[in-house]
């Protein structure tokens, strides 16, 4: 590279050429070019189906969640006191035994007063 460069040598000049009516063929080929590449109306049908297909799937996905969550949170059958009385009806006479001993030796039902019920 020179040592000596001055860029008051190089000038305003510009350093390429445009041919006569370049901007104006270019406006053409650009318009021409916009109008021939709009989206044909099989990529629009495509399209439109597409965003049917995908709502179709969300819709059935809700109301997979919704019955799987509502048959889920169904109450269950309470017992009643008369089914835990049969239940213990139905236990031999050393179980039964059993069970009565347990309770009467645990705190908690022990010290609960039960006969105001």
């Amino acid at each position: 590279m020179e040592k000596d460069f001055r860029l008051e040598k190089i000038g305003k000049r510009m350093p390429y050429r445009m041919p006569e009516g370049f901007m104006e063929e270019m406006r053409t080929n650009v318009l021409q070019g916009i109008q021939s590449d709009s989206v044909p109306q099989r990529a629009k049908s495509r399209f439109a189906l597409g965003i049917l297909f995908r709502s179709a799937v969300a819709a059935a996905a809700a109301v997979t969640l919704f019955v799987i969550s509502f048959s889920t949170m169904q109450p269950k059958k309470a017992n009643g006191y008369s089914d835990v009385e049969q239940a213990f009806d139905n236990l031999s006479y050393e179980d039964q035994s059993f069970m009565l001993e347990t309770y009467d030796d645990d705190v908690f039902v022990a010290s609960a007063d039960y006969t105001n019920m």
